[in-house]
């Protein structure tokens, strides 16, 4: 988790809301 970065949770939370 500590690998994670802005950019990487910024996807996460789009794809979230596209799924």
């Amino acid at each position: 988790i500590s690998s994670f970065s802005a950019v990487d949770i910024w996807h996460l939370s789009i794809c979230l809301k596209e799924g």
